[in-house]
């Protein structure tokens, strides 16, 4: 008569090894990786900020052209006046005003769009002619001006140019 053979164990799990190898190239892979999603992040950003930017300028242009009155876009730390100093990364706001060199919202204009400002990190300055600010008349052109913003991310070499032309359209260098 066969003799009764009791069945063996099946051991599982992982033994030290494994598991300190498994973490080792755990490490090593996280070390590869987190570099390059900190340029993710920083992309992302610049990007994002260009985005609100030109949404803004959009915003304005076609708000100029179907209410048949100028509009302007100015820089603006306190979200209802136009600020004369910092960049554009402190906020904007877009209103209604008169065609002119005058881009001070007054309180008989109306604020029609309120930007807060953007991530600390990032820096959009503007060029002579969009420093302070960008005016469009009933027809979509900007009055008299053309210009650039210069958007960059603190740390990095990565930055992006809007341009806006005379008459108004916008695009990205």
């Amino acid at each position: 008569m066969p003799k009764y053979k009791a069945p063996t164990r099946c051991r599982r799990g992982f033994t030290l090894i494994e598991l300190m190898v498994t973490l080792a190239v755990a490490a090593i892979l996280m070390m590869v990786a987190v570099p390059a999603f900190d340029n993710i992040i920083e992309s992302n950003t610049i990007t994002v900020a260009r985005n609100k930017l030109i949404g803004a300028l959009s915003f304005a242009r076609s708000a100029a052209v179907s209410r048949g009155q100028a509009v302007a876009l100015c820089k603006s730390a306190d979200g209802h006046s136009c600020a004369s100093h910092g960049d554009w990364s402190q906020g904007w706001i877009v209103y209604t005003s008169q065609p002119g060199p005058d881009k001070t919202p007054i309180a008989d204009r109306q604020l029609l769009r309120v930007e807060s400002g953007l991530n600390p990190q990032i820096t959009v300055t503007g060029d002579d002619h969009t420093s302070n600010g960008i005016q469009y008349d009933p027809l979509g052109f900007t009055i008299g001006e053309n210009g650039h913003w210069t958007i960059s991310h603190a740390g990095s070499t990565d930055e992006v140019v809007v341009v806006i032309s005379n008459v108004g359209r916008v695009r990205i260098e």
